[in-house]
């Protein structure tokens, strides 16, 4: 019997080392439980400022191109005017050039249909 409550004993020892191991497992992955728990709230943070700096970014270069574009199609609309006023001082100086050839052609038509007039006459 003194062996079997030596190995009792020592059973017991056993048992009370493996609940104390057991029990230190239990608290070192609690604490790392709640530093994943942590970790996670800070990654949430952390990832939820960034979206907020990227959309507050975005934003910015949306307003940047739209004014840009603003400022673009003025420039186009204040190039085209130019150029629509160009064109048509330029087809006016046109009109105007041929009006005074036709003129001068009719001119020198009905002189040499004159002139033929004279002689059949």
């Amino acid at each position: 019997m003194a062996e079997s409550a030596a190995a009792q004993a020592s059973l017991e020892e056993r048992m009370s080392k493996i609940e104390g191991i057991l029990e230190q497992m239990d608290k070192r992955l609690t604490r790392v439980e709640n530093e994943i728990t942590t970790l996670r709230s800070e990654l949430r943070a952390e990832m939820a400022e960034l979206r907020s700096e990227f959309r507050a970014e975005i934003e910015g270069l949306r307003s940047e191109f739209r004014a840009e574009i603003e400022g673009l199609r003025s420039e186009f609309r204040a190039e085209s005017g130019e150029l629509r006023s160009e064109l048509r001082g330029g087809i006016e100086g046109l009109r105007n050039e041929l009006r005074a050839e036709m003129a001068e052609l009719r001119s020198e038509f009905r002189a040499e249909i004159e002139g033929l007039r004279s002689e059949f006459r």
